[in-house]
């Protein structure tokens, strides 16, 4: 799977309430992370349960954002 249209937060911003994508944000050590998630407007931070307790990261700290099953290519080998 490869993800073809990043959307960067800078130029695009934010995606619609409750929507899944894949996402990448600068973390504290400043490298750079990813994740699947559901962005909530009303809270502004993207939400992510993948059976771990889950996790938030706040809107603010997203660098772009794709949305899932829909920017990125699936192909077999």
């Amino acid at each position: 799977m490869s993800v073809q249209k990043w959307h960067l937060v800078s130029e695009k911003g934010l995606p619609k309430d409750g929507t899944w994508c894949f996402l990448v944000w600068k973390s504290a050590k400043d490298e750079y992370e990813w994740t699947v998630g559901g962005y909530n407007e009303a809270e502004k931070y993207f939400y992510a349960n993948l059976g771990l307790g889950g996790m938030i990261v706040d809107a603010d700290e997203v660098v772009a954002w794709a949305e899932l099953f829909k920017d990125e290519t699936f192909t077999a080998e």
